[in-house]
């Protein structure tokens, strides 16, 4: 297999132009290749890497549009993919997402800054132009550029569906904390409708190290099968005999 390259690379000249992130700061070189291959070796022993992806696949409809925003090597996206939803990757860190394409080919992937994310930019890399869900699972809050929260929170806004939603998960004792993510949602007219300890949903307490925060995006979402009606037990047809 090809060697990953040892530090984070920049996909553009647009993209080297915008905030370094934490994550371009803090993990580089040995710490860069320590984190991809903790995966490989994760991946390799069967480690179950996808409860993100079923707290996902849970909330939307069978083929929905999925965004991994901060995608890393991959497995989310991958894991909607083959869960059966149209699911793009995107990571500001290119040598992440060339793993990625590497790891999973068949899901698209896009190496771009989420500050920077447009229409454009997911069609050109064959996904979904708007989405019913956009995750940000692995941190990705907590590594962006500090001060630009709130604005690719925005971005991502302006990528959801009527109605869609966004679910971030991050650890709670950084500098960038769930109060404040609550706040930038709420004040770029964002709903707030759950908050989780863990994305087994368990509930948060004053001990609670991590936070899963889901959002919802203004206007309805759409129902692809237009509704169900339900039939009263008293109105099911009787058997013969």
């Amino acid at each position: 297999m090809t060697e990953p390259p040892s530090e984070p690379h920049h996909s553009s000249d647009a993209q080297a132009a915008s905030p370094a992130t934490l994550w371009e700061q803090q993990v580089v070189g040995d710490r860069w290749t320590f984190y991809t291959e903790r995966f490989e070796t994760m991946i390799a022993d069967g480690t179950d890497l996808e409860g993100e992806a079923r707290f996902v696949d849970a909330m939307v409809q069978r083929g929905s549009a999925v965004l991994d925003a901060g995608c890393g090597t991959g497995r989310i996206a991958a894991a909607l993919h083959r869960m059966g939803h149209r699911a793009i990757g995107v990571d500001k860190d290119a040598g992440l997402v060339e793993i990625a394409g590497r790891r999973y080919p068949g899901v698209p992937f896009a190496a771009c800054d989420l500050l920077l994310l447009t229409s454009d930019i997911l069609r050109a890399a064959a996904g979904p132009e708007d989405f019913d869900l956009i995750v940000l699972p692995g941190n990705v809050m907590v590594y962006l550029a500090s001060g630009t929260e709130r604005d690719v929170i925005g971005v991502l806004a302006g990528l959801l569906r009527p109605g869609g939603r966004i679910v971030a998960g991050f650890a709670s004792n950084r500098d960038y904390t769930p109060a404040a993510f609550r706040q930038d949602a709420q004040a770029l007219g964002l709903t707030v409708e759950h908050h989780f300890a863990t994305w087994q949903l368990d509930p948060v307490t004053e001990v609670s190290d991590w936070a899963v925060i889901v959002l919802r995006g203004p206007g309805v979402a759409e129902d692809p099968d237009g509704g169900t009606t339900w039939t009263p037990a008293t109105r099911w047809p009787r058997g013969e005999g």
